[in-house]
């Protein structure tokens, strides 16, 4: 049906008046249901408050009952009586007297409390000593003796013990229980136990009271449920022990999992350790149900426990809002009958008012089926002339907007097919890279768009990947924990995203994969997030190459230190034999060796030290290579170590009849925080160099002079004959003696290699010159430290000892435990011109402990490559015996690096002596641990 304008101006008013007063009621009725709902929720919360602190007011008062009956005087009596056989001597009253008192003290607490339902004296052994209960018909009870019971096993006894004195534990609430099982009916139960010390201070036992909170529990739930209050208690794991379905309370006592955090999910933060929350005051809207709800946390007033109660509140909308719908209903029929009677009127005015204009609406009809011959009533002066002239015009502008429209759809067509074309240029672009691309909605994840790398990686058709999302191909994340992955993008906070991740082919093979995110926001267009995502898979593998390749290196470098280590004591063995004879041969002064034979033992003498420094020097380089290097740091003056260094080379250099000359340019103290033992190692290698290379009659110049950068350099220089280009380039090159290995010059070749790495490893620099014929310089550099520093530390004497000792007739006992024979036939003559030193011997371990148990020497020396036990064992079992535990023990190893030296000391040897055997050295570790009585003057020194 056709409507005029007069039908229509009087609908569109009936509408107007219908929107308005929709509006109005609609905005009314919000307004008013969102200001009940936060009164019914200021109201949930004080009854939350209020019943949370009754509930606090009652946990209180069994607290200080619990403190209360702690220190009741039956409790020490029964206490005493026990201690003393059954008679309290103080009040010379029986343990039956005493029980009868606390059983009269309990009843009258259980009569003055009709909420409590036991009182129990249990000693520390978990036996029930008094117990006064309230049975199902509410009379107070004692239980007799042979029905009293061993609660040990219960988690209040076992936590209760573990308490300092005065201090109170209070259980969770759970069901009551006797023998184990749940009783019925089903009594809620808060237990409040202290532990009970005796006047001297040990524990003897605890005292508990329970409570029974069934009828303040019921008071709770009747009480809301009145109110229209739907009532939860649940303790601090948000199992119910208040709900209004029945099967739901105190569901875990029966081992069924009953939640708060289930039924509202909005609680799962609230219940987790550490949360702070106080209350969670919310309005749920699901599809189902809207609630006010009000969850309050109630701590229990124990710290120690850190334990609490929630109490939560629920109330309807619809019970809320009840009320006001019922005046919304009244509201809305009068409404009805206003906007009736203002139809009628609106109908009526609208017809007076728009007869002009329904003459003008049929001209203008006319107009638009192509009748031009009809003229609009342009001459009025009125409001319908106004409207007439403005039909006119925009006729006039219609036609002309329409050519231009045209116009402007011609070129936009024309961009279009550029766009298009440009577009498909993109997308083939993007389809012949090999990494791939994806585009997804921020709001469904869904792809809009995968490019053909896409499809050829994850094996997914185009079409399949469109109605997928990330999280569906790469199973890191769930849904909710993307989207908080991706939210920083989103809000600007980060302007893109890396990770590699693990994606899952649509044939169930895992790859790995690098993603990197970025958010795209065009102008005109929808935001959206892209991914290009690379296969790693071959990166994975070289990784996992590497890390197997530098495990492999690894175990190389440990076999290499066994073996080295091994070696080192393999070898030294040997030499310690041969070098410690010939130190006795050359100091026999009962036998002396004719000239011949000196002449013999000399070269003996002379290979093996010779032999035992190639050991050494191989070692040390081995140890550099490896990094197993240690350097000491300490302040000290260079002044002090190259005089040292030159004093230790001149017997070698009066034998060549070189000239030394020791020049110092340094005009001040060279202080140097540094290892001096290295630095002395290194000077002494350079000038035993120089004096072995050196021309007969030559000389030797040692320089120190500052250099730019604060440093010291420290500069030896010979007049030998000096080195090539050629040898120069393989001067440090392990063993490679360039030359001079057919010269009667002796050296390994690897002297030079070492200074080179220990000065690097010091953190120094060495270099050198040399000239042909003319001889050569070598130099370390190093950088200085302050003078003052070496004035704080300040410096100490050096004792200096004998090489022998002087003979008193005071006889001190040395055990020596070795099983190589030779070893101890050494030590054995070394030791034989001391006449007061008896050296008792031991091949095994065990005899070893049994002599030194019997003799109880003065000093152990005791060798660690054992069999059986070694020393390491022995020595902890001489600590471990009060016969033996004071002796010094001093080791004798061939395992000579520092690392193995350190790990004797922290095992407790004295002092660690290695193979091959200094006898000056073996002196003077005697001489220190040998008793120094005042009156005895002469020792071993």
């Amino acid at each position: 049906m056709k409507l005029n304008i007069s039908q229509k101006i009087s609908l569109l008013s009936v509408f107007l008046i219908v929107l308005t007063a929709g509006a109005v009621s609609i905005t009314f009725y919000k307004n008013t249901s969102n200001t009940m709902v936060k009164h019914a929720l200021e109201d949930l919360t004080r009854h939350v408050g209020k019943e949370g602190q009754h509930l606090r007011n009652r946990v209180d008062n069994i607290i200080k009952d619990i403190h209360f009956v702690a220190q009741i005087p039956p409790i020490q009596g029964i206490i005493r009586t026990i201690e003393s056989g059954g008679i309290d001597k103080e009040g010379n009253s029986t343990r039956t007297q005493w029980e009868q008192r606390l059983t009269s003290i309990f009843s009258t607490l259980l009569h003055a409390h009709p909420d409590y339902m036991q009182a129990r004296f249990i000693n520390e052994k978990g036996y029930e000593l008094v117990r006064v209960e309230r049975n199902s018909s509410g009379n107070i009870i004692i239980t007799p003796e042979n029905s009293l019971q061993n609660k040990s096993k219960r988690t209040f006894v076992k936590k209760t013990v573990q308490l300092q004195k005065n201090k109170v534990y209070l259980s969770e609430i759970n069901l009551n229980r006797e023998y184990g099982k749940v009783i019925f009916p089903h009594i809620p139960v808060l237990r409040a136990a202290t532990p009970i010390y005796t006047q001297s201070g040990d524990l003897f036992g605890l005292v508990v009271i329970n409570m029974d909170l069934s009828k303040e529990f019921q008071r709770l739930y009747q009480k809301h449920y009145k109110l229209g209050h739907t009532l939860y208690l649940t303790n601090d794991r948000g199992d119910y022990l208040i709900h209004p379905d029945n099967g739901k309370r105190f569901a875990f006592d029966f081992g069924n999992d009953y939640k708060a955090q289930d039924e509202y999910p909005h609680l799962v933060q609230f219940y987790m350790p550490g949360n702070n929350e106080k209350k969670i005051i919310k309005k749920i809207e699901t599809d189902n149900f809207k609630l006010a709800s009000v969850f309050v946390k109630i701590p229990l007033p124990i710290e120690e426990q850190n334990r609490y109660v929630v109490m939560g509140m629920t109330l309807p909308f619809q019970e809320i809002i009840a009320v006001q719908n019922a005046a919304l209903s009244r509201s809305i029929w009068l409404s009805l009958v206003l906007i009736t009677i203002g139809v009628v009127l609106a109908y009526g005015f609208s017809i007076k008012i728009l007869h002009p204009i329904k003459q003008i609406s049929s001209r203008i009809d006319d107009f638009m089926h192509g009748k031009t011959n009809r003229k609009l009533p342009t001459n009025n002066n009125d409001e319908i002339g106004m409207l007439a002239r403005t039909f006119e015009t925009l006729i006039e502008q219609v036609t002309h907007n329409q050519n231009t429209m045209k116009q402007l759809n011609e070129r936009l067509e024309k961009k279009v097919v550029l766009r298009t074309h440009e577009l498909s240029r993109f997308k083939t672009t993007l389809d012949l890279i090999n990494d791939s691309v994806f585009i997804f909605d921020p709001d469904s994840l869904k792809f809009t768009y995968v490019n053909q790398g896409a499809t050829n990686l994850i094996e997914y058709s185009r079409d399949e990947l469109l109605n997928m999302t990330p999280v569906d191909l790469q199973h890191a994340f769930k849904e909710n924990d993307f989207r908080d992955v991706i939210e920083p993008l989103k809000q600007g906070k980060e302007s893109h995203l890396s990770y590699q991740t693990i994606h899952i082919k649509k044939t169930g093979e895992k790859i790995p994969v690098e993603l990197f995110i970025q958010y795209v926001t065009p102008p005109g267009e929808k935001p959206r997030f892209v991914i290009l995502l690379h296969d790693i898979t071959l990166r994975k593998e070289i990784e996992k190459s590497i890390i197997n390749a530098k495990h492999m290196a690894e175990k190389a470098n440990k076999s290499k230190s066994e073996f080295l280590a091994r070696m080192s004591h393999e070898l030294r063995t040997p030499m310690n034999a041969i070098l410690g004879f010939g130190q006795l041969m050359k100091e026999d002064e009962e036998t002396p060796l004719n000239e011949t034979h000196k002449i013999y033992n000399e070269e003996i003498m002379k290979a093996g030290y010779h032999l035992l420094d190639l050991i050494n020097e191989v070692l040390d380089l081995a140890k550099i290579e490896s990094g197993k290097i240690e350097i000491e740091n300490e302040l000290f003056d260079c002044h002090e170590v190259t005089l040292e260094c030159l004093s230790l080379i001149k017997p070698l250099t009066n034998e060549k009849e070189l000239t030394v000359e020791y020049k110092d340019l340094s005009d001040t103290p060279a202080i140097l925080n540094n290892d001096k033992k290295r630095l002395r190692e290194v000077l002494l290698n350079l000038l035993s160099n120089a004096v072995k290379y050196n021309k007969p009659q030559g000389s030797i110049t040692l320089t120190l002079e500052k250099t730019l950068g604060n440093c010291i350099r420290i500069k030896v220089t010979d007049t030998g004959n000096g080195l090539t280009i050629e040898q120069q380039e393989h001067l440090f090159n392990p063993f490679d003696r360039i030359g001079a290995e057919y010269s009667d010059i002796e050296g390994s070749g690897i002297g030079l290699v070492i200074v080179k790495r220990l000065v690097e490893t010091m953190g120094g620099t060495l270099g050198f010159e040399s000239t042909p014929g003319t001889g050569s310089t070598f130099y370390i550099e190093f950088e200085l430290s302050d003078i003052k520093e070496l004035e704080d530390q300040g410096s100490t004497d050096a004792n200096v000892q004998q090489l022998y000792p002087e003979r008193t007739e005071q006889k001190f006992k040395i055990l020596y435990i070795e099983d190589n024979k030779t070893n101890m036939q050494l030590v054995e003559h070394a030791l034989k011109k001391y006449k007061n030193i008896n050296l008792l011997t031991s091949t095994t371990p065990n005899d070893g402990l049994l002599v030194a148990a019997m003799e109880k020497p003065d000093l152990i020396l005791l060798d660690i490559n054992l069999p059986i036990m070694d020393g390491y064992e022995v020595l902890r079992r001489l600590h471990s015996n009060n016969e033996t535990g004071g002796i010094p023990v001093i080791a004798i190893s061939a395992y000579s690096s520092v690392d193995d030296q350190e790990k004797g000391k922290q095992a407790g040897f004295n002092d660690y002596l290695t193979k091959p055997i200094e006898l000056q050295q073996l002196y003077n570790m005697i001489n220190h641990f040998l008793p120094d009585e005042p009156e005895q003057e002469n020792k071993i020194s």
